[in-house]
């Protein structure tokens, strides 16, 4: 249960997550962008589940350091269990943000400077 939390928290908040990335967001983005997508989808559903379950808080970061074994506390931060999750899931809904991605034919999609001729007037 909770397979893909666990993997996050696992697998990129460990002891030194912090060169995962330079901040705990930072870690979110590298999970997301690196593992596959069901493993990502399968992470925010399940934060959905825990934050439509009425867990407090506490209960809340209890698992994230506990069950699923993060070296990240929120709370440190002064953010709420709930208010960690919520942001973690919109990362993990967000596309990554690269306009150099390929387009679905195989060309890259064209950046300002090869957006094609300009003319001066």
């Amino acid at each position: 249960m909770y397979d893909g939390l666990r993997s996050l928290a696992g697998s990129y908040f460990h002891q030194d997550f912090d060169t995962e990335a330079d901040t705990p967001i930072g870690v979110v983005e590298v999970f997301r962008d690196n593992e596959a997508t069901e493993t990502v989808e399968k992470a925010a559903s399940e934060i959905t589940e825990i934050l439509d379950s009425g867990m407090s808080d506490e209960e809340i970061v209890t698992m994230w350091l506990g069950d699923f074994r993060a070296y990240y506390d929120p709370r440190y931060d002064d953010i709420t269990g709930r208010e960690w999750l919520t942001t973690v899931r919109e990362i993990l809904l967000a596309e990554e943000e690269d306009s150099d991605e390929p387009t679905t034919d195989g060309r890259e999609t064209a950046g300002p400077e090869t957006a094609g001729p300009t003319t001066d007037a």
